[in-house]
């Protein structure tokens, strides 16, 4: 265990270099993400920090001697990573983004084999299989819904990163004592904490500042579903899909509540606003510091639940219920705040 945790002390030190080197040429080349329009920021940066970890995870699985599973792993997060950053620069449009997507969870579920066949005991009524076409199709749901809740998360610095901290941190937690998971996860790991320092860095010093980009929230979403779908479908990891849900945290939530409010208000579901949690605090006059550490509170509480459930063993049914319940809270409140907010034309359109 000691060795895995020390790959994420490498996957650190490696995303640092590769982030540092790639975005002084990626600034030297003019691919950087400027202020203005729809931009919610005040600071140019290269968004190259998903490609960055890409590398790392790339050059640390093959040197790891990848099985026919990391193959199929890697072919998929290269296509997502490299239609993020064709992305970034020349905006795809919204179904050529869907069908790449589409594509990766078919590379998942027909090369490496890793579908949605269950839910578990989600009603308490026994196990809730899928047949294949019926689990083909939640898996690609699974796969677009979760890539798109880190890009829709990721709307301050350090938000979308330090989520995903805490849903790997949880993900470790409740596999703990297994060995077999990929090193991919500790490389990941690693390489957000490396992250952080140049997306907290204002530019002006020795750190380039530096973004995720849309490579990178494809990347995290793409790995989280991977991981969770590969881990609660198997035998042995007692690691429950209810559980996955907590996992996965307050993005989520915070996507299922922004589409849900996009269609009552009969705009499309990929139509851009300020709803996201992170607007609506602003728009309260919390600053983006105050905000940051709002949001990890409310996640903290949510992953902290999740694995107080699973380490004491309580039933599929009861975690999923728990879990129902802090979603109808948050989307009552986050929806009352909005409808408020929308009454006093206090939300403007701009990007998710």
């Amino acid at each position: 265990m000691n060795s895995l945790y020390a790959i994420a002390g490498l996957g650190f030190l490696a995303t640092f270099v590769a982030t540092y080197a790639i975005a002084k040429v990626a600034i030297v080349k003019g691919y950087i993400d400027t202020p203005g329009g729809h931009k919610n920021h005040s600071i140019t940066a290269a968004p190259i920090g998903g490609l960055a970890i890409f590398c790392v995870v790339l050059i640390g699985t093959l040197l790891a001697q990848p099985n026919t599973d990391d193959g199929y792993f890697l072919a998929a997060v290269a296509l997502l990573v490299g239609a993020g950053a064709l992305d970034e620069h020349f905006e795809l449009g919204v179904l050529p983004r869907i069908l790449i997507e589409f594509f990766a969870s078919f590379i998942m579920a027909f090369g490496a084999g890793i579908v949605l066949s269950h839910f578990g005991n989600l009603f308490g009524f026994g196990v809730v299989y899928l047949a294949f076409p019926v689990g083909l199709l939640f898996t690609a749901i699974a796969v677009f819904g979760t890539i798109n809740a880190w890009n829709m998360i990721d709307g301050i610095d350090g938000l979308a990163a330090t989520m995903a901290i805490l849903s790997i941190s949880s993900f470790l937690l409740v596999t703990a004592g297994h060995e077999d998971l990929p090193v991919a996860v500790y490389l990941i790991y690693g390489g957000l904490f490396a992250f952080l320092c140049f997306n907290f860095s204002n530019g002006n010093g020795v750190l380039p500042k530096v973004f995720l980009g849309d490579a990178g929230s494809k990347l995290i979403g793409f790995c989280l579903v991977w991981f969770m779908i590969r881990d609660t479908q198997g035998e042995g990891l007692n690691f429950k899909p209810a559980t996955a849900l907590f996992v996965m945290g307050l993005p989520i939530m915070d996507m299922t509540t922004t589409v849900l409010h996009r269609l009552q208000r009969r705009q499309s579901p990929f139509s851009p606003d300020r709803t996201h949690l992170h607007h609506v605090l602003m728009a309260q006059g919390l600053s983006r510091l105050q905000v940051y550490w709002v949001i990890v509170t409310i996640a903290l509480s949510l992953h902290a639940t999740g694995v107080l459930l699973h380490l004491y063993q309580v039933a599929g049914y009861l975690q999923f219920g728990v879990y129902i319940l802090f979603y109808v809270i948050y989307h009552v409140v986050l929806s009352g705040r909005k409808k408020r907010m929308s009454e006093g034309d206090e939300l403007t359109l701009g990007a998710s």
